[in-house]
């Protein structure tokens, strides 16, 4: 199981739905097919955040459901682009995140490499 964790800075998008993204979170953390865990976090460290983090078993997946529920959403799409970073444990944990989504389109992100299943050995 890893996690993934959405940080929004709500001062990025005045005009960010917080209420909208937080009922959006919770539907998703509804589909038990793909959420293990969710809770969101909120606080400040220098600048006001939001953490929703969301645990699950195929990270690939639950990428491709919060793109197309949340970063796509009509409403609050396009101010959850500008104001969040996308980050997700890698194979040792946060020692080796994958940034999957910066507010700054000049930042590089990671891809999510496919996990071959390993043949039975002879």
């Amino acid at each position: 199981m890893r996690t993934l964790c959405i940080q929004v800075q709500p001062m990025r998008a005045s005009n960010l739905d917080l209420k909208r993204l937080r009922t959006l979170s919770k539907e998703l953390a509804r589909e038990r097919s793909l959420v293990r865990r969710f809770r969101i976090i909120q606080g400040v460290d220098g600048i006001p955040f939001l953490n929703l983090m969301f645990a699950t078993d195929d990270v690939r997946a639950l990428w491709q459901r919060i793109r197309s529920l949340l970063y796509k959403d009509e409403t609050i799409g396009a101010h959850l682009r500008q104001a969040s970073m996308t980050v997700c444990e890698g194979e040792d944990g946060w020692d080796d995140y994958l940034l999957l989504h910066h507010f700054d389109a000049k930042v590089e992100i990671d891809k999510l490499k496919v996990r071959r299943k390993r043949e039975p050995k002879r």
